[in-house]
């Protein structure tokens, strides 16, 4: 049987027989609220966009399944300013939770209904196990952080690009200085981010 396996995926036949022999992993569960209903087990995002298309569908999800989080962000104004698949969306919605900070998911989701933008909602709201159990506020303003900086740093990657085609003597005195400072820019904004 394992001859035959191993012919159908490749694997080799002694691989097929360690994952048999291998104990199972685990489980593990989320801390057990003291009040209220347990929630579902959610496996925490590994990468900001884990499970959505982009990371505009990653913050509106985060603010469908918690919507106060939206008083955290202070530059809407800014996010206007982006380009990308779902940003206005995402502007509406912090906008409209800005007017009426009491709305809850039911709300916002009838807000849209029966729109091409409250299809997507509904999808992003079902998939609830893509949102972590613990620090929705602080995945959501990372996100938006994201989503802010995504400007920056794709000019700072253009920038590197064009150095790259470059021998390094041809790089004048200014533009080494530049990158130099927007690298340590870079690393302290990664620093506070990480603490």
């Amino acid at each position: 049987m394992f001859e035959s396996l191993a012919q159908r995926t490749g694997l080799q036949a002694e691989t097929l027989t360690e994952l048999i022999d291998a104990p199972p992993p685990v489980p593990t569960r989320a801390p057990e609220p003291e009040a209220g209903p347990a929630p579902r087990q959610r496996a925490p995002l590994t990468t900001k966009t884990q499970g959505f298309g982009n990371h505009a569908q990653a913050a509106i999800a985060l603010l469908l399944y918690k919507p106060e989080a939206a008083r955290g962000v202070s530059d809407i104004e800014t996010l206007k300013t982006l380009q990308g698949d779902d940003i206005s969306l995402l502007v509406e919605l912090l906008e409209l939770l800005k007017r009426r900070p009491e709305s809850n998911t039911h709300m916002l989701l009838g807000h849209w209904y029966g729109t091409e933008s409250g299809e997507l909602m509904h999808r992003l709201a079902s998939q609830e196990q893509l949102i972590p159990a613990e620090g929705i506020e602080n995945q959501f303003l990372d996100t938006i952080h994201s989503l802010l900086q995504y400007p920056k740093k794709r000019n700072f990657d253009a920038r590197v690009d064009k150095l790259k085609d470059r021998s390094y003597a041809d790089i004048s005195e200014l533009e080494k200085l530049e990158i130099i400072q927007e690298l340590k820019e870079k690393q302290r904004r990664d620093k506070e981010r990480g603490a």
